[in-house]
Formats: C-alpha cells, sequence, structure tokens
C-alpha cells in the first residue's frame, strides 16, 4: 500500500510540475511586457559573471591583507593592497 501511495503522490507531482512549467512559458512573455510598460526594469542593470566575482574576490583580498598584517609581514600586504586596487580601483570601489 505505501508503494502504491508513493506511486500516486510521485505522479501526481510530476504532472503538477509538468503543467506549472507549461504555464510559466505560455505566459511569460505577456507577464514581461506588462512589466515594461508599468517600468518595471527601468532600474534594473545588467550584470557580467565579473560583476558576480567581484564582492567575493574583494571580501578575499581583505582577509588576506588582515592576516598578513597579523603576521607583520608588510611587503606582503602592500602588494595584495595594490593589486587590490588595481582590480577594483579602491576600498570603497565594490559595490
Amino acid at each position: 500500500k505505501l508503494f502504491f501511495f508513493l506511486t500516486i503522490m510521485s505522479i501526481y507531482f510530476l504532472i503538477a510540475y509538468a503543467a506549472i512549467t507549461v504555464l510559466n512559458l505560455a505566459n511569460n512573455q505577456r507577464n514581461v511586457l506588462k512589466l515594461k510598460q508599468k517600468g518595471f526594469f527601468k532600474n534594473a542593470a545588467l550584470l557580467s559573471e565579473s560583476d558576480y566575482e567581484k564582492e567575493e574576490n574583494f571580501g578575499s583580498m581583505n582577509e588576506m591583507i588582515e592576516y598578513f598584517q597579523a603576521k607583520g609581514d608588510l611587503p606582503r600586504v602592500r602588494q595584495i593592497e595594490a593589486q587590490r586596487n588595481q582590480l577594483y580601483g579602491g576600498v570603497d570601489n565594490v559595490r
């Protein structure tokens, strides 16, 4: 009985998922056009891959700077700061 119940539930969820997917595909273009007319995307910005990586890499560089400062390796700190500034234009230029 349990196997039969699980089979029926699996089939139900498969059909429900497929139906929702088909509805999304059918209505997506119309919904996007409505949102464009309302100005929903007016302030939207397209991001590139480097935009996603920027904050994470910037934070990692700051962590390395803190680590090498704690160890007293100031030449390495200056090197990482120079690389960070070259890549991202300064401390406050992440977002």
